[in-house]
């Protein structure tokens, strides 16, 4: 089902076209609305709706500057300008933004809910499209293949500096920048490289400074280059949001994203992609899917260990029930003051309680640990 979001200054409008769509509730779902762009932009960044229907004119932020935002920031989101007769310039300008629908004030239900429709149809064609990406193309080209084979090496810090450039341009990749950063995308166990590799190529375009691979059958890395550590990181993160997004709504796959740490040369590559495996190792411990950077584990000091930990399984193993509230404050009390001051640390903290407690009680029921003397005891 297609959603909707609106923005538009004027409630009569507004009012209008929601009517309209909440009407068409099996065709159509209406996302939510405001008054102008600026309002409008993070309700958008929220709700990651599929179609904005946005007024050219408005106060604050008018819809072709919202229009510019959003199509670097959400470019699989369709765009319905509404505009008034008189606005022959503004008309120009939509159309130079791609435009995917131009409306003329005021406008009908039919001729709404004809344009929703056409641009309906495009969506569910692009997607199918997509979708059939692994069925048509099941082979790799040679030069598909090489490319990747060197951007491996890459990371692997087997290529020379003055090399990787040379080698770069062969592939258009331009591998001078001041800064890189180095993300890992892990992919389901069904995942098809070849609908990935499709769906990567169109949020990427024709010049962007992200540039995609495989390493392995579920690892997509991604290799990002920036003038500074705060540009190459925000788009790091804004790219990652994005493609989690179309894996979700186009191919019905979950994603764990892992943003490794900046850095200012090619031959710094491996140290990138060293602290992205980290923060993936540290993520999916605590999600199956999102997307996490380095910094997210910053205050984490520990080589977490994910086997259901030694100590805290033996004390369980003997524990009476008065006994487990004194064994779970030691538990938490034995992590430094500044790992708890971590959301995502504390949350694996509770993960290896919950798990370790639950092995201990399937022993309990498979019989290899002997019953307590007290009847009342509780996890054996």
């Amino acid at each position: 089902m297609m959603r909707v979001f609106i923005a538009d200054d004027e409630e009569i409008i507004r009012d209008g076209i929601r009517n309209c769509i909440e009407k068409e509730q099996e065709r159509f779902l209406f996302a939510g609305e405001a008054p102008d762009g600026e309002m409008a932009l993070p309700m958008l960044m929220e709700m990651k709706p599929d179609v904005l229907i946005t007024d050219i004119r408005m106060p604050f932020m008018d819809g072709l500057e919202l229009a510019k935002v959003v199509r670097r920031t959400m470019p699989w989101l369709r765009i319905v300008f509404l505009s008034g007769h008189d606005e022959f310039e503004y008309a120009q300008k939509a159309v130079s933004l791609h435009a995917d629908a131009y409306l003329l004030k005021p406008v009908s239900s039919a001729q709404l809910l004809e344009t929703l429709g056409q641009v309906a149809e495009q969506i569910e064609q692009e997607q199918q499209q997509l979708r059939s990406e692994g069925a048509n193309s099941r082979s790799e080209h040679e030069e598909d293949v090489l490319r990747e084979h060197f951007l491996n090496d890459l990371l692997s810090g087997s290529v020379p500096t003055a090399e990787a450039a040379v080698q770069g341009e062969r592939w258009g990749l331009l591998l001078t920048a001041k800064q890189y950063l180095v993300c890992i995308v892990r992919l389901p166990e069904n995942a098809v490289q070849e609908q990935v590799r499709a769906l990567t190529e169109r949020l990427c375009g024709e010049e962007s400074e992200v540039c995609a691979f495989f390493r392995g059958s579920r690892r997509l890395v991604l290799l990002l280059r920036g003038e500074t550590e705060e540009a190459v990181r925000e788009t790091a993160y804004e790219f990652c949001q994005n493609l989690r997004h179309e894996l979700c709504q186009v191919l019905g796959w979950n994603a764990l994203c892992a943003i490794g740490a900046p850095v200012s040369r090619v031959s710094a590559l491996p140290e990138s992609y060293c602290t992205a495996k980290d923060t993936l190792l540290q993520a999916s411990a605590c999600a199956e899917n999102g997307v996490f950077g380095s910094t997210d584990f910053a205050g984490v000091q520990h080589e977490f260990d994910f086997s259901a930990g030694g100590s805290l399984a033996d004390k369980l193993r003997h524990a009476a029930p008065e006994d487990v509230p004194r064994i779970v404050e030691g538990y938490f009390g034995d992590s430094a003051a500044q790992d708890v001051q971590s959301v995502l640390y504390r949350y694996y903290l509770l993960m290896n309680l919950l798990v370790t407690a639950s092995q201990l009680a399937d022993e309990v029921q498979a019989g290899s640990i002997p019953p307590p003397e007290d009847p009342q005891a509780v996890l054996g």
